[in-house]
């Protein structure tokens, strides 16, 4: 399996590191809970707090060491570990929802396209082995390939080379969509 790579980064998007640095001493600080990050604030903090960029960035702490300004550093965990909290974070567990989470995880299946293992599935095991201790789906993992235009490239709308998916089924039948070939990368036009 491949190193997931959680961060840091300078992005935009992604979970906001938890970390406060002092600009005078470099003293580094991780509130425990937003009732921690409120106790250390310099100034008071909305009750309905945004732990979301640009606004968790607008939350200033006194520092512990010389009582000096810190800010949040501005690096972000990468946008995967997000996309692997997803079991949990949709229901927000484990703070409410618990027997509704309980019955829906873990999920079955699991089918993906085979350009989101490195990301999203590798993210998924990763954060529901860390977290609970055992894998995100019972039954089974199913990673498709892609249909690839006449000169083997992607067919996202970005570079105009859609593929009508009843176009595709005309011309090949719609056993490439469950047959063997399916699972392997199927180019069009050839």
């Amino acid at each position: 399996m491949g190193r997931l790579d959680l961060g840091p980064h300078s992005f935009i998007w992604g979970t906001p590191l938890n970390v406060w640095i002092c600009k005078s001493c470099d003293h580094q600080y991780a509130p425990k809970s937003v009732q921690d990050l409120r106790n250390h604030a310099n100034h008071s903090v909305p009750d309905d707090l945004e732990l979301h960029k640009p606004y968790v960035d607008k939350i200033t702490l006194t520092c512990l060491k010389c009582q000096g300004e810190m800010e949040r550093t501005k690096e972000v965990i990468d946008v995967w570990f997000d996309s692997g909290s997803m079991p949990f974070a949709q229901y927000h567990y484990p703070f409410e929802n618990k027997g509704l989470f309980e019955k829906q995880f873990p999920a079955d299946v699991v089918v993906e396209g085979v350009d989101q293992t490195r990301g999203w599935f590798y993210s998924l095991l990763a954060v529901s082995s860390l977290f609970t201790g055992k894998p995100f789906f019972t039954n089974g993992y199913f990673s498709l390939g892609h249909i690839l235009d006449e000169d083997g490239r992607k067919c996202p709308k970005s570079k105009g080379n859609v593929i009508n998916p009843m176009d595709f089924v005309e011309k090949y039948g719609q056993m490439h969509f469950v047959g063997p070939s399916f699972w392997s990368i199927v180019r069009h036009g050839t």
